[in-house]
This record gives structure tokens, sequence and C-alpha cells, in this order.
């Protein structure tokens, strides 16, 4: 039995079922290296077999061209788990994972066809478990610079947190702006953290 912490944004909530305690669910899932995901679960790592996907390399945008870094789209495997992830090449044999997992496709709604917003869903690399527990993160962003000059992005700030266990899922995921302040914060995003059993 594995338990991984599985984050929901406001935009798969709507487009998706919400889902339930006890649901088996079938979800495509995505792991990113970024501050945001290391809040909401910051105990919780995995380690992962890694192979490439079908998929053609990127170029991740760095301050000169220089900087500019090729990557490959990969998927990760441990258990029932796999989730998609860019890898600088060469791509590693294994690679630990921390923070929490993100839905890409989640479960349809009534009638309408599994799939992603921008691309085909691929079979063989879908995670299949059981909702085990749901919980509301609130947390605040700020807008910082980011690492491109001239380019601003909106960030989670540290210790905002608020977390609420659910017995149902919520109807919605709200985001609320606030009021100008010396910490530089604009907005509070909700999002749905799920523990999933596979």
């Amino acid at each position: 039995m594995v338990i991984t912490p599985v984050v929901i944004s406001s935009d798969q909530y709507v487009r998706n079922a919400h889902p339930r305690l006890g649901d088996v669910v079938t979800w495509e899932l995505f792991w990113g290296e970024s501050e945001t995901w290391s809040q909401f679960a910051p105990g919780w790592s995995l380690l992962a077999e890694v192979r490439a996907a079908d998929k053609p390399t990127t170029t991740r945008l760095g301050t000169t061209e220089e900087e500019n870094v090729i990557e490959q789209p990969c998927i990760g495997s441990c258990g029932g788990v796999q989730f998609f992830f860019s890898s600088p090449l060469p791509i590693p044999e294994t690679i630990t994972v921390t923070g929490a997992l993100g839905v890409t496709v989640g479960t349809p709604l009534p009638g309408k066809p599994m799939r992603g917003g921008w691309h085909q869903v691929v079979p063989g690399t879908l995670t299949t478990g059981t909702v085990r527990r749901l919980r509301v993160v609130s947390m605040a962003h700020a807008r910082r610079p980011s690492r491109h000059p001239g380019w601003f992005g909106e960030w989670p700030v540290p210790g905002t947190e608020w977390v609420y266990d659910l017995a149902e899922p919520p109807e919605a995921l709200r985001w609320y702006e606030l009021a100008k302040n010396d910490f530089g914060m604009t907005r509070r995003n909700e999002v749905l953290l799920v523990d999933l059993e596979t």
C-alpha cells in the first residue's frame, strides 16, 4: 500500500468529476520541481524508475541563450503510481520526487470522454487508486520577479497555509484578491489535496 499526495487545481476541479472518499479513480499525474508543490506535503517522497515518454524534447529557457536547457518528457513509475515529468538530457535511471503530484487528466464528468486539455491521454501511463483523504489547502501568493529579466510571477508564501480536512468534496475551489500589504501578497488560492492509495 502506497499513499501518494495529489493536488487538484481549481482549473482541473471545474473540468472533472469531484472525488469522494472511497472512490476508485484513474488519473493522469505529473510532477514538477517547484516550490509550489513542496508546500503541500513536505515530508513525502517517492523513488521512481524513469523511462522516456514518446514525446519530442522541449527547451526550458534560461536568462540567456547559453543557459537554455533541452528537456525530455519522461514517465516515472513506482508500483501502481505513474507520472509525467521533464528531465534534462541524459535522463536518469531513477528519480526521487517530493512535495506532491498534480493531476493533468482527472475523472471525466458524466457523458464526457477522458482527455487532456491539450493532449491525448496515453494508454499505460495512468494511475488507479482509492481516495483515502480530502483536504482543502488555501495558500497566499506573492508577485515576485522570475528568473527571466522583466518577467514576474505569483509564488506561494511559506507559512500562509490554511488546511481543512473534509468529509465531502467542496462545491468549488476559490481564489480571492488580498488587500495591499507590506509582504507583496496578492491573492489566496485553494487547491484540493487528495491522499491516493495504490
